[in-house]
């Protein structure tokens, strides 16, 4: 592993992401009016703009937490999405179009194809909670959950997940160690990275 660390011995099975306000801003309803689909792509991917030139951007920490959970740091854990977008077409076009690979030599690494299950609908996230589950087979005390709502994070705490609410800015280094190291112990997480770019 990079650094010298060795693996985590009890990372997350599945770490779940909501979409809205978590992962990326504005949330998809607040492009009502006009904007939405269809979304071109700007820096490669690394931000996005809709049909009337609102951007749409990955919060906090977002792209580089995803690059260090796909890259084997803390096991294989599978990265989910658990949403309930206004705009469901929309948020699975941003998934296939946002690149959260900042380095130009390497392939581009997009959402869709880091995210499984993606669980997208108006419901309780119970139901996408039972729904990750039932496809992964993992328990929900196993999964690590992220979203900016307090009402889902009751919900989901309630079902047995590991929650980290993120009401700001995203999911953030910050957050994301806090919400691992309550499955491995702050001995085990590894260091942020220093790149010039970590977002």
């Amino acid at each position: 592993m990079a650094n010298g660390f060795t693996a985590p011995r009890k990372p997350p099975a599945v770490v779940v992401f909501d979409l809205d306000a978590t992962v990326w801003d504005p949330e998809m309803f607040q492009l009502w009016g006009g904007g939405g689909s269809p979304f071109r792509t700007e820096n490669n991917g690394e931000t996005l703009r809709d049909r009337v030139g609102n951007q749409v951007r990955l919060m906090g920490d977002v792209a580089a937490i995803l690059r260090e959970l796909v890259s084997g740091c803390y096991g294989n854990p599978r990265v989910a999405v658990a949403s309930c977008c206004d705009e469901p077409s929309w948020a699975e076009e941003c998934l296939e179009k946002f690149n959260i690979e900042n380095d130009r030599t390497k392939p581009n690494i997009y959402l869709k194809d880091v995210f499984s299950p993606i669980e997208i609908y108006k419901a309780k996230k119970s139901l996408h909670i039972k729904n990750i589950a039932r496809k992964t087979g993992a328990k929900p005390e196993e999964m690590l959950f992220f979203d900016d709502q307090w009402g889902n994070c009751q919900t989901v705490a309630a079902m047995g997940c590991t929650v980290i609410r993120c009401p700001d800015n995203g999911v953030t280094w910050e957050l994301f160690r806090a919400g691992m190291s309550k499955f491995i112990g702050p001995k085990q997480l590894l260091p942020v990275p220093h790149s010039p770019a970590t977002k």
